[in-house]
């Protein structure tokens, strides 16, 4: 289809008003201890209202560029596994010129090897208990929030392998199994559904032809108000992880849908 050249014209002047109205806003991350540099940290320009607007990973310089195009102040937090985040002062966006923020991020205070894990009553805490499990859950959701990212992000290419099996009414032998691999360009090659469509019918459903359809989790719902409102959370430790402790999930005592139950496991010494 062509454009009429009087309005292809609107199409290049509203684009450069927008560029012209932008502020630019450079974040250098580094590391509190040496000032060097932190390659990889996830850096997040905050709206007035704390909403992340703008998201990037520092590169090899530990610097991330944004244009940013809101009205009043902003914010900007940097956050990366193993150390602790940070967030700017509130500062106000102003065209034409480039606003420079530095943030030092301290290695993470959090020793999650001091963590001593003890049994209670589902969703009952002690303030104690919820302190601990707020520390485990503050290094889970950084990996997460990473992870539910990079995951908006361009495609990638990407080999998947698809199985299909057919087991037996005990469950427990393969009476039939298909495979199909394929190649293709994705954001992500399986996502869940909205965390709002699993709150309401649950994470299992029944299929027209007698069989079920059942439902994971990935890190945008673990990380959604829907999840965290309608699970409750503790802590965990095995002797198959013995440098590991679990942040476990569970349903509410409410639930009355199908719901599911698991484990995120987080490396002692680096949080990872």
């Amino acid at each position: 289809m062509r454009l009429p050249a009087v309005v292809f014209a609107a199409f290049l002047v509203q684009a450069s008003c927008s560029v012209a109205s932008a502020q630019s806003v450079l974040v250098q991350v580094t590391s509190a201890e040496t000032g060097a540099p932190l390659t990889g940290a996830f850096v997040s320009v905050l709206d007035g209202s704390g909403v992340a607007v703008r998201s990037a990973l520092t590169n090899e310089s530990g610097t991330a560029l944004f244009l940013v195009s809101i009205d009043g102040s902003v914010r900007v937090r940097a956050e990366m596994i193993g150390r602790a985040s940070q967030v700017s002062a509130p500062f106000a966006l102003r065209g034409g010129r480039t606003e420079r923020i530095r943030l030092a991020l301290p290695e993470h205070a959090i020793a999650l090897a001091e963590i001593r894990v003890e049994a209670d009553e589902q969703c009952r805490l002690r303030p104690d208990q919820a302190e601990r499990i707020a520390r485990v859950w503050e290094s889970a959701r950084t990996s997460l929030r990473v992870q539910a990212w990079t995951e908006q992000q361009g495609l990638y290419r990407l080999d998947i392998s698809t199985y299909e099996r057919d087991l037996d009414a005990a469950g427990r032998r393969v009476e039939r199994e298909s495979r199909r691999t394929r190649s293709r360009a994705t954001r992500t090659p399986f996502r869940s559904v909205s965390p709002e469509d699993l709150a309401a019918n649950g994470f299992v459903r029944p299929l027209e032809d007698g069989g079920y359809e059942w439902y994971g989790a990935d890190a945008t719902l673990l990380l959604s108000d829907e999840f965290l409102n309608t699970h409750c959370f503790g802590l965990t430790r095995s002797g198959d992880q013995p440098a590991s402790i679990g942040l476990t999930f569970e349903p509410a005592a409410a639930a009355t849908r199908p719901d599911i139950a698991g484990t995120l496991w987080l490396d002692d010494r680096s949080g990872r």
